[in-house]
This record gives C-alpha cells, sequence and structure tokens, in this order.
C-alpha cells in the first residue's frame, strides 16, 4: 500500500516546487527593476523641482520665524546669545552700530530682518512700516534701510550735518522732488542754491548752515564758523529768510 501511494505525492510536490520557484524569479526581476528606476539618472528630481522644494523649504521657514521685539536692548542681548566671530554674530554687531544711531521715527515702527549665512532672525516694532535687512554677503555685512516715508528720509538724513555745497543740497533737493514730498522743505533748499553760490569763497568754505523748514536740516564745510539760517516765516505762505 505504501509502495502504491509514493507516485502520487512526488507528482503533487513538483509542480508545487516549480510554482515557488517561478515566484522566486517573478520577485527578483520586480526587485532588479525597482533598483533600476530608482537609481537611474532620470528618475532623479529636476531643477525645477529642487527649486520648487527649496522655495517650499523657504517659505515654511519664514512662517516658522516668530518676530521678536524691536529695541536697541533686545539687539544687544541676542548679539550676546551668539558665538563670537560667527556670521549671525557680525549681523547684529552691525545692526545693534546702526540701529543705535537711527532716528526715534524709524525706531519705533520698523521691521528687521537679519539673513546670515542660512540663520534668519527677526524683529518687529510698531507696525514694522520702515524695512531694515541685514544681510551676510561674501564674506560681509550690509545694513540695508528702505524708509516708509519722505519724513524718515529726512530724519535719517539729519542725523548729523551734511557737506556744505552745492552739490550736496541739489542732490537732496532732487530725491525730495522724486518722491513729491515736503514741500516746504524742497522750497527753503531752491532759496539755499539760489543765494549759497553768492557767498565769498571764504564763507562757503567755512560755514554751518541750518535749514529749518517744517523740518530741519544742517550742512556744514570747514570748521563751520560761519552760521546761515533758512526757514520761513510765521507760516507756509511766509517769505523764506535766508540769513547769513
Amino acid at each position: 500500500m505504501t509502495e502504491a501511494s509514493g507516485p502520487p505525492v512526488k507528482k503533487r510536490v513538483c509542480p508545487l516546487l516549480l510554482v515557488l520557484i517561478f515566484l522566486a524569479i517573478v520577485l527578483i526581476g520586480l526587485s532588479a527593476l525597482y533598483l533600476f528606476f530608482i537609481w537611474s539618472p532620470w528618475s532623479q528630481p529636476t531643477q525645477a523641482e529642487v527649486d520648487w522644494i527649496r522655495v517650499c523649504e523657504n517659505t515654511t521657514e519664514a512662517v516658522l520665524v516668530v518676530p521678536e521685539k524691536l529695541s536697541v536692548a533686545t539687539l544687544l542681548e541676542a548679539q550676546s546669545q551668539e558665538p563670537p566671530q560667527g556670521a549671525m554674530r557680525n549681523c547684529l554687531d552691525e545692526a545693534v552700530l546702526k540701529f543705535s544711531d537711527e532716528p526715534g521715527v524709524l525706531k519705533k515702527n520698523a521691521r528687521m530682518v537679519l539673513q546670515c549665512n542660512g540663520t534668519k532672525r527677526e524683529f518687529l516694532s510698531g507696525e514694522g512700516e520702515n524695512d531694515i535687512e541685514v544681510v551676510w554677503i561674501s564674506g560681509k555685512v550690509e545694513y540695508l534701510v528702505h524708509e516708509a516715508s519722505p519724513e524718515v528720509r529726512v530724519a535719517r538724513l539729519g542725523r548729523r550735518p551734511l557737506p556744505l555745497n552745492l552739490t550736496t543740497i541739489i542732490g537732496v533737493r532732487e530725491d525730495l522732488e522724486t518722491q513729491g514730498a515736503l514741500e516746504e522743505l524742497q522750497d527753503c533748499l531752491d532759496k539755499v542754491v539760489q543765494e549759497f553760490p553768492r557767498e565769498p569763497m571764504a564763507v562757503q568754505n567755512n560755514a554751518m548752515l541750518i535749514v529749518s523748514c517744517g523740518t530741519g536740516l544742517s550742512f556744514i564745510s570747514g570748521e563751520g564758523q560761519t552760521m546761515i539760517n533758512v526757514y520761513r516765516e510765521d507760516n507756509m505762505d511766509g517769505d523764506i529768510q535766508y540769513q547769513g
């Protein structure tokens, strides 16, 4: 009985082995194809896809940056937290130095963004209408300001006396005209352009010019020994006075 049942069992085992071998070959083939396409050159992302990934990463990073309060005190605190000689430390050194010198009208309404060697920090005061960028470019720090209004622009110019010469005066005048603002100050600078060239060279080369027309600007040459004042009498309709 045992010998009679042997052959049918062998017949059933052989087809099963063939099926298993066939399945193994199929799996090996599919694995080879998968690896081939994964590592093939055409399966790599295109430059456009890489750029899009970077944009998404940068956008995510920007969203995650929470603005800190913008003040000299917070900048000094952030500066103390960065290791010396690092890119961000250098950027904060420049930010503290330059922002300390900014007029109050800018300090209380600005957004400062520092992007230094792949690291970003952001500071905010008021509505953040004046933009300040501190960037690390080729190993150097750049401090860039975009004023929100001509008034802020003039306030920054008025931090210290400008060189007293026609080139500087005309340059400021044209800058204001381009922005279409502060007409009273423009009128007073026009008066200076008319009158200053008539001064003796000894005066032109050694004078302090104070322009007080709605807002103030000062110019200096030499030691500034001769005082020249330009202002408008009483109100907007008054005459512009040039007194030296």
